[in-house]
């Protein structure tokens, strides 16, 4: 059965294979191997919180099974949950010192929390004893091109292309690096080599645009060419090319003026800072982003912030639950899910009919609102906690968000938040205390923060720097802010 599960999984029948694994776990419920086998396919399946319970049941059974601790490593990993994965990777290196994938992984997971010298320093360990370094040269490349260490991030990734010319990953990593370090030029060749990746194309026009050449760029784009210079544009600032990007930006207004998305950018990307973006690129950019937000924030780029929230929650309030909570920019429901188990209400708000929809389909929610934050903030002490996980970096000025949730909040009410922190803007450039980004997200600064506390009756009781979520390889840093009334 366990052969027939194996065919059918690589076949890409993966809930075939998923079944046939769980009716053999029935059949030898102490087979640690069975249970570890079933979760790697419920993983791929995207049925995490499944597939965590088969790693577990393996773990159970055979707490000395390194393939069970790898397993749930990789299961939290692509959920977000860094020191979880870092624990079972020692694990298993406990068990297996030499296992290569372990030790690779290790790496990967200390580049997502921000420790890549460690990292440097087990990719090239690894490197020295491995039979097929390539692979683990682009990841040392990666984390050189991280801490801005470009000629030793090229040198990594031109040895992995001399190792494994014929492999389109090597060349990939070497182009896009190149072009971060500005040798766009050199770059071409690559992104060339690169082709049969679904990403080289793109990877390729950017180049082109950079270089001045856009007339060859969009050649590239088929029979949709407006939609190709925002993909341009957004992979251009994941490229650092803010001025290229801005170019695209611009040329996508010119054929579709009425693109809310695509003014925004040429506003952040010109320097502009407005109170608040519109309403419509909000809704826009949350709504087409719906089907993979979860995927894409917690897996990709290693987002936390939701059990950081809730965990600092309860930790700083003096109310006991259960509470009533109001989560401002719910989202998919990622901060009220582990809000939840706290509270006897729980009120979700959003622009976004997508994310209202799917935060609709975890069950957690009493009642859901789609509007924007003020439509939860209309009754007075009606809640204990109010919520916002990655939200005022979409508002801006939050000079009328901030005294609404404190009207809604109780005697000893608690407004939780993260933002992204501003402190490099400089005083002298007038700024307000919170700043449009290149990213297209507004940055705040602590002191407009402590201000507005001050000015509405709020107490800190918190105030952590934390790293919010990765943004091409590199952390993007922010507050974690506790107020009570």
């Amino acid at each position: 059965m366990r052969l027939q599960a194996n065919t059918a999984f690589r076949s890409g029948r993966g809930a075939e294979a998923a079944e046939l694994l769980a009716r053999a776990a029935r059949l030898a419920p102490y087979n640690a191997e069975v249970h570890d086998e079933l979760g790697i396919v419920l993983r791929e399946l995207k049925r995490f919180d499944e597939a965590e319970v088969a790693c577990r049941k393996a773990l159970s059974l055979n707490s000395q099974y390194a393939p069970a601790h790898l397993n749930l490593a990789e299961q939290f990993k692509r959920r977000g949950h860094l020191r979880e994965a870092r624990e079972h990777l020692q694990s298993a290196l406990q068990l297996t010192p030499n296992s290569e994938t372990a030790r690779v992984s290790l790496g990967d997971v200390l580049v997502d929390m921000g420790e890549t010298s460690a990292a440097i320093d087990l990719y090239r360990e690894v490197i020295a004893a491995s039979a097929t370094p390539a692979p683990i040269y682009v990841r040392l490349g990666i984390a050189l091109r991280t801490l801005g260490d470009h000629a030793g991030a090229i040198e990594a990734c031109q040895r992995a292309v001399a190792l494994a010319p014929q492999v389109p990953e090597t060349h990939f990593h070497l182009a896009e690096t190149l072009i971060v370090a500005n040798r766009v030029s050199d770059a071409i060749t690559h992104a060339q080599q690169a082709m049969p990746l679904p990403g080289a194309r793109v990877l390729h026009s950017a180049a082109l645009v950079i270089l001045g050449k856009f007339d060859a760029a969009l050649m590239s784009a088929g029979t949709h060419p407006p939609q190709y210079l925002a993909i341009l544009g957004n992979r251009l600032l994941e490229l650092r090319h803010p001025a290229s990007a801005l170019e695209c930006f611009r040329r996508k207004l010119e054929v579709d003026p009425w693109d809310t998305v695509a003014a925004h950018f040429v506003c952040a990307l010109s320097g502009a800072n407005p109170d608040r973006p519109s309403d419509e690129y909000v809704r826009q950019l949350f709504d087409d982003c719906a089907d993979t937000f979860d995927q894409q924030l917690v897996g990709a780029l290693s987002y936390s912030v939701p059990r950081e929230v809730a965990a600092a929650v309860v930790a700083s309030s003096s109310l006991s639950p259960p509470w009533d909570v109001v989560d401002l920019g719910c989202g998919t429901g990622l901060v009220g899910v582990e809000i939840a188990k706290y509270g006897q209400s729980l009120v979700g708000v959003d622009l976004s009919p997508r994310m209202i929809e799917r935060a609709g389909a975890r069950g957690i929610y009493t009642e859901l609102i789609c509007g924007d934050l003020s439509a939860a903030l209309t009754q007075e002490g009606r809640y204990d906690v109010a919520i916002a996980g990655d939200v005022f970096v979409y508002v801006g000025k939050l000079d009328s968000v901030v005294p609404a949730v404190r009207r809604s909040l109780r005697s000893g009410g608690v407004l939780a938040f993260t933002i992204e922190s501003a402190e490099e803007v400089a005083e002298a450039a007038g700024s307000p205390g919170y700043w449009l980004r290149p990213s297209g997200r507004f940055a705040h600064h602590a002191d407009y923060v402590r201000d507005l506390a001050a000015g509405n009756g709020f107490a800190i009781k918190q105030m952590q720097k934390v790293r919010l979520r990765l943004e091409s390889r590199q952390p993007v840093m922010g507050w974690l802010v506790v107020m009570q009334c």
